[in-house]
């Protein structure tokens, strides 16, 4: 019997939750494959991309999850517009994969973005405005430019060295399913 998108997500989020990356990269390609028959609007489709790509990120396969994130990220601009906070989610982790890739003048180029999107949508205290901040400061640090770091994380309390953060369709999508919620890092 041929396994369904549900059956391959299912066993994926297990596989992380036993960190078995390979196996997780396993079921969720299989999910994403099974995916790619749906409507390109189809939020399952996205949430299959989204969950590759962290297995991606989190095995160090930068290249795989900004094709991927790009992929993801031209996904919601079609779902919900360009100034919805999952697209701003999605370019903070484009963000973070560049700066891991040392590819900086992009990586600003997204945490600039993605601080317009969330600053506009939760307010400058929001704690995922606050982590992109951070991690923004880090990558200006990074690139040598210690004082516009210091005035961009003044009013934090710790900086943060960036994390993959889940979008709110996916997040909505895991507590429908009631899937353990795979580690973001």
């Amino acid at each position: 019997m041929q396994k369904s998108w549900e059956e391959f997500r299912k066993f994926g989020a297990i596989a992380v939750s036993q960190d078995d990356l390979q196996g997780a990269e396993a079921y969720w390609f299989a999910a994403l494959q099974a995916a790619e028959a749906f409507e390109r609007t189809d939020s399952r489709l996205l949430i299959s991309m989204e969950d590759l790509a962290v297995v991606f990120w989190r095995g160090a396969k930068f290249v795989q999850a900004e094709a991927l994130s790009l992929r993801i990220l031209s996904g919601y601009h079609l779902t919900v517009g360009e100034n919805h906070p999952d697209v701003g989610i999605i370019k903070s982790n484009l963000a973070l994969l560049y700066k891991l890739q040392l590819k900086y003048q992009e990586s600003e180029d997204h945490y600039r973005q993605a601080l317009t999107i969330l600053i506009r949508c939760f307010g400058f205290q929001h704690p995922d405005v606050r982590s992109v901040r951070a991690a923004y400061g880090q990558l200006l640090t990074l690139m040598g430019r210690e004082r516009e770091a210091k005035e961009i994380c003044a009013s934090l309390a710790a900086m943060s060295p960036g994390r993959w953060v889940r979008t709110g369709s996916w997040k909505t999508y895991q507590n429908l399913e009631g899937l353990p919620d795979a580690p973001t890092g």
